[in-house]
């Protein structure tokens, strides 16, 4: 697992341990945030579309698509939210 982004609010880690073993129909990408002290939720965004609301302790999963794509978490309610990221799949 690696960070890919961090402000002093929201930090965002991916991982794409085991992404070679799964078919490439199933594969997916395991995401989580830190620095969130007081927030129950964190909203995911992929290319700047709200993508799954998710506890702030949760992992969530994004399915692998081809292309490049950018991520952001964010706190609901709140104007705490990483940096985006941009990923390459290929």
């Amino acid at each position: 697992m690696r960070t890919l982004a961090l402000t002093t609010c929201v930090a965002i880690f991916c991982s794409f341990a085991g992404v070679d073993m799964a078919p490439a129909q199933d594969a997916t990408m395991g995401c989580a945030s830190e620095h969130l002290p007081n927030a129950a939720q964190v909203v995911w965004y992929v290319d700047g579309k709200p993508f799954l609301v998710a506890r702030a302790d949760e992992t969530a999963r994004w399915p692998l698509q081809a292309g490049a794509h950018t991520f952001e978490a964010r706190v609901p309610y709140s104007d705490r939210a990483s940096k985006t990221v941009t990923i390459l799949v290929e």
